[in-house]
């Protein structure tokens, strides 16, 4: 499943995101399921790095990027989750985006307004 959701900066840098997951089955194609898409976190179409990999449903997994480059104005926030059983899979994921231009504008919505595209 890959899923996107957009938000808005008036910087064209962050100073982090900050990414926790509980994911079944991958976040991103493991090793042991190779795929296209190694990552499983990108900021507009940018893979943020093989620390956003992997995970359980188990455990929460955090993982931080510094630097990343962002438009001023709309964002989009993609995730790959990779469902290796081909069964039961699912994602709980809290994204943060820090930056020194000030708060993100807060953007009210429901799961509806989350995208998800099944490969």
């Amino acid at each position: 499943m890959l899923y996107c959701a957009g938000f808005d900066s008036r910087c064209t840098v962050a100073d982090s995101v900050e990414v926790c997951w509980e994911v079944d089955d991958f976040l991103g194609d493991p090793l042991s399921f190779p795929g296209p898409n190694p990552g499983g976190v990108y900021v507009n179409g940018i893979s943020l790095g093989p620390a956003f990999t992997g995970g359980n449903r188990l455990t929460p997994t955090t993982a931080i990027a510094y630097n990343v480059p962002l438009n001023g104005g709309l964002n989009h926030l993609e995730v790959y989750q990779r469902d290796a059983g081909c069964a039961v899979a699912g994602i709980i994921l809290s994204c943060t985006v820090y930056t020194s231009c000030g708060p993100l504008p807060v953007q009210e919505g429901t799961w509806g307004s989350i995208k998800s595209i099944y490969r």
